[in-house]
């Protein structure tokens, strides 16, 4: 297979975002959609909000988006014609080819960031990311390389799509049968009756180390929106946690600290499908472990209701950082059916909870595979000659 390497410039070309005029923008959905880069681009589209009459530095439906202040290098491809600020990029493939340019921009992101220069924050600028050197492969291999790539992207994309579905539907049945459904003949517990409730372990600084095979969990695995997120696990050596400050697979979590002012974390829980790379995972002070007596997904599920998170937030204190008073828990008063009738329930989530923890891991190993082979692929280490694709 023969290639040469040649300048990103001569394949693509940059638009470099400019922001418009403060007069020009708009919240009524007047004129051109506008972005800006910050800490919100990246894996999901954002949400557009705000428009400009007078519209700037345009990028190209279909063309893509890349982050060039802090952080650096968040990529996404537009959607429609959208008007760019400085804190964005727009690059397109001269033959037009947008996903093997998405490809290439990600294997590119570590020298992308090493060209990186600011003093109060990282940016890149225009000359910078035109000189970075490519590998050029004709429009045969570049299909082929798209064709590896993203059927493993589509798999990993249908299988997060399949657990947002069984979190919904999870979500619903609870809602419809102990909420909607709810009698007042029902037998009224006090949520700490059903539960004990475990605290996290309390760490030093010297404990967090660059690689373990023991991962802390922290307010950081919680999605603002709800649900878990491997990406806030931290390496650790705990140097003096005991049995009760681990937590396994199928473990309840549940936020006692939040950093956001607007409460979003403080009183969420989650369940534990995932430990991502670790092998044992230990929570932090900020969190506690549920440990249920009984109906380990029923307790789960008043947990994650907005009932309960509506509950919690009454039981915030601080000001700069919020904490989750306690009492929180045995306060909480919820009726319910005969506990010892609810197994078919109980087991209809579990299932669904295991069939969410099992796509979790296959995702993990597909994005091993694909990150494995983005480098290799795009530096020409696999010869697509030979292979059919």
């Amino acid at each position: 297979m023969e290639f040469k390497t040649i300048k990103l410039k001569e394949i693509a070309n940059i638009t470099m975002g400019q922001s418009p005029k403060g007069s020009s923008y708009n919240n009524q959905k007047a004129g051109m959609p506008f972005l800006q880069g910050n800490k919100t681009f990246g894996r999901l589209y954002p949400t557009i909000d705000t428009w400009t009459t007078e519209p700037t530095k345009i990028g190209k439906s279909n063309s893509i988006l890349m982050s060039v202040r802090a952080p650096v290098g968040a990529l996404n491809i537009a959607e429609q014609d959208v008007c760019i600020g400085r804190g964005l990029c727009s690059i397109t493939m001269k033959n037009g080819n947008t996903m093997y340019l998405y490809y290439l921009l990600n294997n590119l992101m570590h020298n992308i960031k090493n060209r990186t220069s600011g003093t109060v924050f990282d940016s890149i600028n225009r000359n910078e990311l035109e000189n970075i050197e490519v590998i050029d492969f004709d429009k045969k291999t570049q299909d082929k390389i798209i064709n590896i790539l993203y059927n493993i992207d589509k798999k990993i994309e249908s299988n997060s799509n399949t657990n947002d579905n069984l979190y919904e539907i999870t979500n619903k049945l609870y809602e419809q049968l102990f909420v909607i459904e709810r009698q007042e003949a029902w037998k009224e517990y006090n949520l700490q009756e059903l539960m004990d409730i475990s605290n996290g372990y309390s760490y030093t600084g010297k404990e967090l180390v660059n690689e373990s095979k023991v991962g802390m969990a922290t307010i950081k695995n919680f999605e603002r929106a709800g649900g878990f997120k491997e990406e806030g696990f931290k390496d650790i050596e705990p140097m003096k946690a005991k049995e009760n400050h681990y937590a396994n697979k199928f473990d309840i979590l549940v936020a006692c600290t939040d950093l956001t002012q607007n409460a979003d974390i403080i009183g969420n829980a989650v369940m534990l499908l995932n430990t991502g790379k670790y092998e044992k995972v230990v929570i932090s002070m900020d969190l506690v472990k549920i440990l249920p007596k009984k109906n380990k997904y029923l307790i789960f599920s008043i947990l994650n209701s907005k009932e309960f998170k509506n509950f919690a937030l009454g039981y915030k204190t601080g000001t700069t950082v919020l904490h989750l008073k306690k009492n929180c828990f045995k306060d909480f008063n919820i009726k319910l059916p005969d506990l010892d009738k609810i197994k078919d329930f109980e087991k209809v989530v579990e299932v669904n909870y295991k069939k969410i923890s099992s796509n979790l891991e296959e995702n993990n190993t597909l994005i091993q595979l694909r990150d494995t082979l983005l480098p290799k692929l795009m530096n020409g280490e696999i010869d697509l000659d030979k292979i059919e694709i």
